[in-house]
């Protein structure tokens, strides 16, 4: 969102990773959501695996106690 505040508001960003030599506003929006995505789909798959092994770690300690 601050992004986008800033395209609008004049500030010229670098070139991206996705703009392939084109640096016009749709290319950087969609170079912008692309990197989103990715860092999402990375935070995600890292809680969702971290999960996993608190739910292990704790079920060991139960039936360790038990």
């Amino acid at each position: 969102m601050a992004y986008v505040l800033l395209r609008i508001s004049g500030y010229d960003a670098p070139q991206g990773l996705l703009m392939l030599g084109n640096s016009s506003l749709p290319f950087q929006l969609f170079s912008y959501a692309a990197i989103s995505l990715v860092y999402l789909f990375s935070l995600f798959s890292y809680l969702k695996f971290q999960r996993r092994y608190v739910e292990d770690a704790i079920f060991a300690f139960v039936f360790a106690k038990g």
